[in-house]
């Protein structure tokens, strides 16, 4: 129930978040006109203008992680990221490119089944298959459903070079990643019961990077992160993998 009440809480301040953002979108061309002028005023030997500024909730984003492994199976849809940036800082040396700094907090999640994530006595992350006799799990029958997930919180720090293109925008770059407060948790499932157990205190690796592109028109984007097996989320001895992440965006970039 936790968890469920986490994501509520994400969803809501993503919510929020949005609303902030498309309010401050008109502002935000607004001055992009301005700039556009400016420019044009500037090569004609006219006042020079302010190539910096700041955006406050500038984006917020969900999207599914695909994991190519050896130690598991993907689950699609199952495994995924919400996330919501709450900086942006630009400088715009040109008005159809600029360079872009931010912080952002998300959640991240990876489920999979007929597996169990697992912590050992040193609580490292391990991948175990499940018993064949699923009785031996609290005495459950076959019918049960299970399935088991790892996940996080993270904090991140993206840095993209921007071209604009006038209301698309395409989005090179990469971004820093800290990871904090990991749970480890099994469902399991049946028609007239849900029952599950959490552990905290898994070993995680702290920090990381990804890369990432992103093309948006207006207020809709896509985005793509890949981040490869040398960054692994997990230390020794747990599993290695490296993940695609495909999502939708509401931006105001």
């Amino acid at each position: 129930m936790k968890m469920k009440y986490l994501r509520i809480i994400l969803w809501a301040a993503l919510t929020l978040a949005a609303s902030a953002a498309f309010a401050q979108n008109e502002a935000n061309r607004s001055r992009l006109s301005e700039i556009e002028k400016m420019e044009v005023t500037a090569k004609k030997g006219g006042p020079k203008f302010d190539r910096f500024g700041i955006r406050l909730v500038p984006e917020i984003g969900y999207g599914a992680h695909l994991v190519r492994s050896e130690d598991f199976k993907s689950q699609g849809l199952d495994s995924g990221q919400a996330y919501l940036q709450a900086l942006d800082v630009f400088y715009r040396p040109f008005v159809w490119g600029s360079v872009h700094i931010g912080a952002a907090i998300g959640m991240d999640w990876f489920k999979i089944r007929d597996m169990l994530f697992v912590q050992d006595d040193e609580h490292n992350v391990m991948v175990a298959p499940f018993p064949e006799d699923i009785e031996d799990i609290e005495g459950k029958d076959k019918d049960s459903k299970y399935r088991s997930s790892v996940t996080k919180w993270t904090v991140t720090v993206p840095a993209t070079l921007q071209f604009h293109f006038g209301k698309a925008t395409l989005r090179l770059g990469a971004e820093a990643q800290y990871s904090f407060a990991p749970r480890v948790r099994l469902d399991i499932t049946r028609k007239d019961f849900r029952e599950f157990t959490e552990s905290k205190g898994a070993r995680i690796r702290a920090f990381g990077y990804d890369f990432l592109a992103a093309v948006s028109f207006g207020h809709f984007g896509v985005y793509g992160k890949f981040q490869p097996a040398s960054a692994r989320r997990f230390p020794e001895p747990g599993p290695t993998f490296s993940t695609w992440t495909v999502g939708v965006c509401l931006t105001t970039f």
